[in-house]
C-alpha cells in the first residue's frame, strides 16, 4: 500500500462496476457547474462536476479507505463529505495534460484543501497520462494506471498529468477539506 510521497489501493472500484460508474457520473453532471483548475498551470482535460450525494453508494470503499489511511498516516484534521460537495471527473484525450500544480481554493477563506483523493475510471488502455508528483523529488504514482485504483496524497503536493498519446484516461478526483492550517 505504503510509497513515499502517497498512499494507494487497488481495486477500490471493481472492474466490472467501472463502466456503470461512469455512465452514472454523465447522467447526474451537473452542467451549471464549471472546472477552477490551479493558477499558473495549464488543463486541457474536459472536467464534469457530480454531486456526492449521486454517487456516495459506489464511493463507500474508497471513503473508507481515505479515512482510514488519513487517521493512520496523516491525521489531517478533515471535514466530512457531505451529499451536496462537489466532485471533479476528468476526462483525459489524446493530447490533454494537467501541468504541475497544488490543489488548492483561494475563495475559501475558512479552509484549506488538505487531501487529494483520485479514483481511475478509465474503460480503455491509456498511454501517457502519468501522474506525477513532486515533494523535493519526483515520482511516479504507476500504481494510478490501473482502474479502479485510489490515490491519496496531500494536496499541497506538487503533481500534474502528462500528456495523453492514446486512449482516454478518466480519474475522478475528491478534495478533503478541513481547517485552514495553522
Amino acid at each position: 500500500m505504503a510509497r513515499s510521497l502517497y498512499y494507494y489501493w487497488n481495486d477500490v472500484i471493481p472492474q466490472d462496476q467501472i463502466k456503470d460508474l461512469n455512465k452514472k457520473i454523465e447522467q447526474y453532471a451537473d452542467k451549471r457547474l464549471s472546472d477552477r483548475p490551479a493558477t499558473m498551470a495549464s488543463k486541457t482535460s474536459t472536467v464534469k462536476n457530480i454531486r456526492y450525494s449521486h454517487i456516495k453508494q459506489d464511493l463507500a470503499a474508497a471513503l473508507e479507505r481515505v479515512e482510514f489511511t488519513n487517521q493512520n498516516e496523516y491525521g489531517f484534521d478533515l471535514y466530512p463529505l457531505i451529499d451536496s460537495k462537489i466532485l471533479n471527473y476528468n476526462i483525459y484525450r489524446p493530447g490533454t495534460e494537467y501541468t504541475w500544480h497544488v490543489d488548492m481554493d483561494k475563495n475559501a477563506p475558512f479552509t484549506d484543501i488538505k487531501f487529494t483523493a483520485l479514483i481511475n475510471l478509465s474503460e480503455t488502455k491509456v498511454k501517457g497520462g502519468d501522474f506525477l508528483l513532486f515533494e523535493g523529488y519526483e515520482t511516479t504514482a504507476v500504481e494510478l494506471s490501473r482502474p479502479g485504483t485510489l490515490l491519496l496524497f496531500p494536496s499541497f503536493y506538487n503533481h500534474k498529468v502528462t500528456k495523453i498519446i492514446s486512449g482516454t484516461r478518466r480519474t475522478l478526483t475528491i478534495f478533503m477539506y478541513g481547517p485552514k492550517w495553522r
